[in-house]
């Protein structure tokens, strides 16, 4: 596994997840739409992102032939493969202009982290018709619940508003309300948790004798 392959114009060249995810375009679509680009997913998400497909390409390999081989693995490469994600869509809808990319990945209707009264942050996500329009109804935006706003499409012309009107709601209410309400009309929303309290909460803890608690491996398998 290297920065950029074992080939080619940046082989060699020196590396970390920041550069590496500059490179890949990754970079270029974080931040607030408007804004400059701004790195902060808090994870090295380049590097776990190659160790992945370096793991899933060696476990094909050897299913395939029974035998081991040399992999290149290019971390550069790996997290560039996470961008067909939003290639699709962008050129679906014919976004050349970085500027609109951006507000596509970043700006989403019903989408977004709001703050409550209480300045606890929520996140909501509310993109599907149906959840768009539970959220609209328990939180008494009646302008929003037109049938002119049911279509995804719509409400991606709206976006500004949209959120503006979700934000003004939000900003009224605390988190309890908030958690109770939409929540409990079956919209996705979540109380945005600090690491340790999120590990906290997973309940599948296990102490690592020197960096303390660690999650194990996510996925349930049968013993």
């Amino acid at each position: 596994m290297s920065g950029f392959g074992q080939s080619g114009p940046l082989a060699g060249e020196p590396g970390h997840d920041v550069t590496y995810a500059a490179h890949a375009g990754v970079v270029a679509l974080s931040g607030t739409s408007g804004g400059p680009p701004a790195w902060g997913p808090g994870v090295p998400v380049a590097d776990l992102c190659a160790a992945m497909s370096a793991l899933l390409a060696a476990v094909h390999e050897r299913t395939s032939t029974g035998k081991g081989r040399h992999l290149d693995v290019s971390i550069r490469d790996c997290l560039s493969h996470w961008l067909n994600a939003r290639l699709g869509p962008f050129h679906h809808a014919g976004l050349t202009a970085l500027d609109d990319q951006r507000a596509m990945a970043l700006e989403r209707p019903g989408y977004h982290t709001f703050t409550c009264v209480d300045g606890t942050a929520i996140a909501i996500g509310a993109i599907e018709d149906h959840f768009f329009g539970r959220l609209v109804r328990t939180l008494g935006l009646a302008e929003w619940a037109e049938p002119r706003w049911s279509a995804y499409r719509a409400r991606e012309e709206a976006v500004d508003g949209i959120n503006a009107a979700v934000a003004a709601a939000l900003a009224t209410r605390d988190a309890t309300t908030v958690l109770a309400e939409p929540a409990g009309a079956g919209v996705p929303v979540a109380r945005v948790l600090p690491p340790l309290e999120a590990v906290e909460a997973s309940g599948r803890t296990v102490d690592h004798p020197t960096a303390g608690p660690l999650l194990p491996f996510p996925v349930a398998m049968p013993s």
